[in-house]
Parts: C-alpha cells; structure tokens; sequence
C-alpha cells in the first residue's frame, strides 16, 4: 500500500500566480548561484582528482619524475600522516609492510619519513584509512547522484553509530592499546565515507533549493521563475513533469 502524500509533497504542485511558500523558505536560488546547481559534478570532481593523485604520487617516483612526487606527498602531508607502515605501496613486491619489517631495512628512525625504493615500492600519497574514505566518498557521491531524488538524509544518531568503528579503531591505535590492520582501516574508514556522504549531501541539496517530494520528484528553486519538476523514474510515462512547469498550470500529484 503506498502512503498518503504528505502536506509538504503536494503544496508546491498547488501554484497559483504568486510563487510557492516552498520556494520562499527554501535555500541559495540556482538562479543567484548558476554553478550551484552543478555543485555535486563539482565535489564528485574534486575527490576524484584527490584520490587519483594519491596513486600519480608513486607512479611520478617509480617513473623518476621524483621533483613532481616530492610535490605531491608534501601536500598530502597536509591532511595525513603518510606512515609508511600504514599506507599502501605500488610497484614493489607486496602492498603493505609492518612497523617492524621496516624498521629492520631501513632504520626506526626513517620508518616514519619513508617514501619508498625500488625495492620496495612507493607508497600511496595517503594512509590505507584515508584512502578508504575518499574512495567511498567518491563512489558515495556517483551514487547520490543516481538516486538523489529518493535520498533522504542520515540521522545524526545513525551517523555516529557509524562512526563509532573508526574511533575505536583509530583511538585504540592512537593509545598504543594495539596496531589495527589494513583491513580494518579499509573498513572502518568505508563505514565513515559512507556515513559522511549520506548524512551531508542530500542536506547539501535541500540547502541549495533543491526539494525531494514524497512520490518520487525532486523541485529545483529556479529563483523568481518557474519551477523545474523532473520525474527520475519515468520521462516517458509522463513527459510534461520533466519541462518547466507554468505557474497556471492546473497539474496535480500522482493518485494516492
């Protein structure tokens, strides 16, 4: 049985000449905006290219291009320890080494610093954490896009549950309690770019104008002009709801 559309799901299909009290509590107009509209193109784009450079980091070194790599985990370095013992190698015989095995090749006071070498490999421009993050908020928001006008956003509560993986984790390592593994840190950091994504970008959306009604269409706040009415599941079935909708027109939601 399907619910009732709620008050909030039909007032701005009710239009009259004057524009929808939805328009008037809504957030930054796409009109006042213009790249507003993209903005989720635009984050997707952003971490896409923060990610992919955390793999170009050691192809530069292994290539020899060592000026460019250097410039690289120096500006990762800002946002993460990089510990070698805690990040992921390419072009070497295995992806990770432990604390110890490091320690014993290079020295415990270079275990931290390490870049890499040609035997060894080159590590990633961020930790095995920060990678599983990233990477799941890319693939979080390729997925919002996808499904963006039946997203609801996460719960504060549910989101802290979710996060409560990557504190332990992290807290028990940061105590020296125990060492975690690349495992958990993939898991736990997954758990937390999921959550990040899910709690943020559908408020991102709503803030932005952007309004999700209960049948399955998403409004866009086209500043003082029309609305723009688009129907994600079918374009076909009903083609007049994917056009600009004339503030007299007389259409009404689906049946209940």
């Amino acid at each position: 049985m399907r619910r009732k559309h709620s008050a909030l799901s039909y007032q701005p299909l009710a239009l009259s000449s004057e524009r929808s009290d939805l328009t008037q509590h809504s957030g930054l107009s796409t009109q006042h905006f213009p790249l507003a509209r993209h903005w989720l193109a635009l984050a997707n784009a952003a971490v896409g290219l923060f990610v992919a450079l955390s793999f170009a980091a050691p192809a530069l070194m292994a290539a020899g291009f060592t000026g460019a790599a250097d410039l690289l985990y120096d500006l990762y370095a800002y946002t993460c320890h990089q510990w070698p013992f805690r990040s992921f190698f390419l072009f070497g015989p295995q992806p990770t080494y432990s604390f110890d095995t490091l320690a014993g090749l290079v020295g415990e006071r270079q275990t931290y610093s390490l870049v890499g070498s040609l035997e060894l490999g080159y590590k990633m421009a961020f930790c095995e954490r920060d990678l599983a993050i990233y990477a799941t908020i890319l693939l979080g928001g390729l997925a919002f896009g996808l499904l963006r006008a039946r997203a609801r956003p996460l719960g504060f509560a549910a989101y802290l549950v979710l996060c409560l993986p990557i504190a332990l984790d992290g807290f028990t390592q940061l105590f020296g309690w125990r060492e975690s593994t690349w495992e958990l840190r993939l898991l736990t950091g997954a758990l937390f770019g999921l959550a990040s994504v899910w709690l943020i970008y559908p408020r991102v959306d709503r803030a932005l104008g952007f309004w999700i009604l209960d049948f399955g269409f998403w409004i866009e706040d086209a500043g003082s002009g029309p609305f723009s009415i688009q129907n994600p599941k079918s374009k076909i079935q009903n083609p007049d709801v994917t056009c600009a909708l004339n503030p007299t027109s007389n259409l009404q939601p689906p049946t209940p």
